[in-house]
């Protein structure tokens, strides 16, 4: 009758172009998504090896400028900027992505993680502002000692914005890797501010900034009068 025998006719359909296609899209996605998840994985190991080498070099380059009381070279200036650019884009990225995505309502996490970004960007903003300076911000002109504005009730106002920000956007995001990578920052700079740049600054400023420290919060305070340079 012309037809195929049952047998060879399901051997057809299965041979079919469009079976073959749709088995050979299947594979496709089936072998893709491995591959960007392990260049997603690459990723993170290469930004955060290299964060690891930057913190280093700046650390000791830091360590061996303030023990001399001079400003920050302008190699060290450039790599702790770079190392500040790659940690933000590690923040960044995990919160787009979710990495490690925490239990926690997305809409209430939007919320709450953009204004606490908010509000940490208009503090640093304030800081930086007081500066006026790009190189008196980037720790190469240490020439003024600055306690004008936001800088009554902080003494580290850029950093408390920049934290605050970062968490804002681990918030946002619900991404525990986020918060994570947040987290190393602020203990890397809390240990930064006590062990080094607290005691350059004494030695620099003298009398002038132990009296602005113990007047004067950290992070955040209120201060304990007002303080006004002797120089």
């Amino acid at each position: 009758d012309g037809t195929a025998p049952k047998g060879r006719r399901q051997d057809l359909r299965l041979h079919h172009p469009k079976h073959d296609e749709g088995r050979k899209t299947a594979l496709r996605s089936g072998q893709e998504r491995p591959k960007v998840k392990d260049v997603e994985n690459s990723g993170y190991y290469i930004g955060s090896g290299a964060l690891a080498v930057l913190g280093i070099y700046c650390w000791v380059g830091m360590k061996k400028a303030y023990e001399k009381g001079e400003a920050l070279p302008l190699r060290v200036s450039v790599a702790i900027w770079a190392a500040d650019t790659v940690h933000a884009l590690l923040v960044a990225f995990s919160s787009a992505y979710g990495v490690w995505l925490l239990p926690v309502s997305k809409m209430a996490a939007q919320i709450g993680g953009w204004v606490v970004f908010g509000a940490g960007v208009a503090i640093m903003s304030a800081g930086m502002i007081e500066f006026r300076s790009l190189r008196r911000m980037s720790g190469l002109d240490t020439s003024k000692f600055v306690t004008t504005g936001i800088y009554r009730w902080s003494r580290n106002p850029q950093y408390l914005g920049w934290f605050l920000a970062l968490l804002g956007v681990s918030l946002a995001g619900r991404s525990g890797l986020a918060f994570l990578f947040s987290a190393a920052l602020v203990v890397s700079i809390h240990l930064y501010t006590v062990r080094l740049e607290e005691p350059y600054l004494g030695r620099i400023f003298g009398e002038d900034y132990r009296l602005y420290k113990s007047r004067t919060a950290r992070y955040v305070g209120i201060a304990k009068g007002d303080f006004l340079p002797s120089s």
